[in-house]
C-alpha cells in the first residue's frame, strides 16, 4: 500500500528532498486508500437504497425502500399460489368441478395415481418373488428343462434392476408426496389459500419498526465516514506541511531519522481510520440483515390446522405435483408391462409347460424387451 518498501533506519545516508517528498506522498494516498475502502461500502449502501445526501434521512429512506420492497414480495407471492391453484385447477382437477369444501378433484387425481403406480410396483415385486421360487423348485424337481432354467436366470436380473429402479422412483415420489402434501393441499383448497391470502396481508414489513432498527447503523456509519474524512483532511494537511517545509531545506536533504519520524505520522492516521473497520463491518452487516428478514417476510404461512409453511413449499407445491404425477406415469410405463409378463412366466411355470418358446413369442407380440 505504501509502495516499495524502504529500509530507511538502516541507511546512514541523507535523504533527498525530492524522495523524502515522494514517500510522504505514498503515505497520503495510503491513508486516502484507507478511507475510500469503508467508503466505498456507503457508496454501494446509497446506491442500492437511492439514499440521498443528507445523511439524516438515511434511515427513513432505507425504511421506505424495504417496506415497498416487501409489498412487492408479498403481492408476487400471492398472484404465484393463485396462479397454481388455477393452473392445478384447469389442468388436473376439471376445473373445480365436484370440489367441496372437504373434497378436491385435484388431489384426488394426485392420489390416484399414486395408488395405482404403488399397487403395480408390489404386484411386479410379490410376481418376482413367486418366479424366482417357483423356478427353483421345479429347476430341483427336475421338472424344467435346461433351456427353460438358462432363460430364466438370463432374465431375471433385468428384471430385479426394474424393480429396483421402480423402489427407487417409489421412495423418491413418498419423499416428494411427504414434502408436500399440506401445501397442496393449501393450493387445493380455496378456503385454506384465502386464510394465505389475508396472512400475506397481515403479516407486513413495518416501516417504523425497520426505521427504528436501521437508525443506529446509520448514525454509527455517517459519525464514522466524517472523522474518516476528518483524518484525510489532517494526512493532507501534513502533506502540504511537509512539502512546504522540506523544500525549503538549503541542504536539500534530510537525515534518515527525521523522515522515519514524520512518515510515522500517516501510518498513525491510517491504523486510526483501519481501527473503525469492526464497527463499520457491524454496521454494514445489520442493514443486511434487516433487508433479508424484512423484505421477504414472511417466511412461512398457516396451513392445515394452522401448522406454518415455509413460503418456498407453497411455491414449489405446483412444480411438485407435476413432478410426483410423471414419476408415476413413469413408474406405470416400466411396471405395466412387465406384470403382463411375468403374468405370462407364471401361468406356464405353475402349469409345467416349456416356457421359452410361449414366451418369447409373448414379448415379441408385445414389442417389449425385458
Amino acid at each position: 500500500m505504501w509502495g516499495k518498501p524502504i529500509d530507511i533506519k538502516a541507511s546512514m545516508t541523507p535523504i533527498l528532498v525530492e524522495e523524502a517528498v515522494d514517500l510522504a506522498m505514498q503515505r497520503e494516498d495510503g491513508v486516502r486508500v484507507c478511507s475510500a475502502t469503508l467508503d466505498q461500502d456507503i457508496a454501494e449502501l446509497r446506491d442500492l437504497y437511492a439514499l440521498p445526501t443528507d445523511d439524516k434521512q438515511w434511515s427513513s429512506i432505507f425504511a421506505t425502500r424495504i417496506t415497498s420492497r416487501n409489498k412487492a414480495y408479498r403481492q408476487k407471492v400471492k398472484q404465484e399460489l393463485k396462479l397454481a391453484a388455477h393452473n392445478l385447477k384447469y389442468m388436473y382437477g376439471n376445473g373445480g368441478e365436484g370440489d367441496t369444501e372437504k373434497r378436491s378433484q385435484v388431489l384426488r387425481v394426485l392420489v390416484e395415481v399414486i395408488i395405482k403406480a404403488f399397487k403395480s410396483n408390489r404386484k411386479m415385486s410379490r410376481q418376482l418373488d413367486e418366479l424366482t421360487a417357483l423356478q427353483a423348485h421345479l429347476a430341483a424337481t427336475g421338472n424344467l428343462s435346461l433351456p427353460d432354467r438358462v432363460f430364466i436366470r438370463k432374465s431375471l436380473p433385468d428384471l430385479q434392476d426394474c424393480r429396483r429402479q421402480l423402489a427407487g422412483a417409489a421412495e423418491r415420489v413418498k419423499d416428494d408426496f411427504d414434502n408436500f402434501k399440506k401445501a397442496l393441499y393449501v393450493i387445493a383448497f380455496e378456503h385454506e389459500l384465502k386464510k394465505c391470502e389475508e396472512s400475506l396481508s397481515l403479516r407486513k414489513t413495518i416501516r417504523e419498526r425497520v426505521e427504528e432498527q436501521a437508525r443506529p447503523a446509520f448514525r454509527l456509519l455517517s459519525a464514522l465516514s466524517e472523522q474518516r474524512a476528518s483524518l484525510v483532511a489532517e494526512s493532507a494537511e501534513l502533506g502540504v506541511s511537509h512539502g512546504t517545509a522540506w523544500f525549503g531545506i538549503a541542504s536539500g536533504t534530510l537525515s534518515a531519522a527525521e523522515l522515519d519520524r514524520e512518515l510515522a505520522k500517516y501510518d498513525a492516521i491510517a491504523a486510526r481510520i483501519k481501527a473503525q473497520t469492526p464497527a463499520h463491518d457491524g454496521a454494514v452487516c445489520l442493514l443486511g440483515e434487516l433487508d433479508d428478514t424484512a423484505v421477504i417476510c414472511p417466511k412461512t404461512l398457516p396451513g392445515p390446522g394452522g401448522e406454518e409453511i415455509l413460503i418456498s413449499t407453497l411455491r414449489g407445491a405446483f412444480t411438485a405435483y407435476e413432478r410426483i404425477c410423471g414419476k408415476c406415469a413413469e413408474m406405470l410405463r416400466l411396471s405395466e408391462p412387465i406384470v403382463e409378463t411375468l403374468d405370462e412366466y407364471l401361468r406356464l411355470l405353475r402349469g409345467n409347460m416349456p416356457v421359452r418358446l410361449a414366451l418369447l413369442s409373448s414379448l415379441t407380440q408385445r414389442g417389449d424387451a425385458l
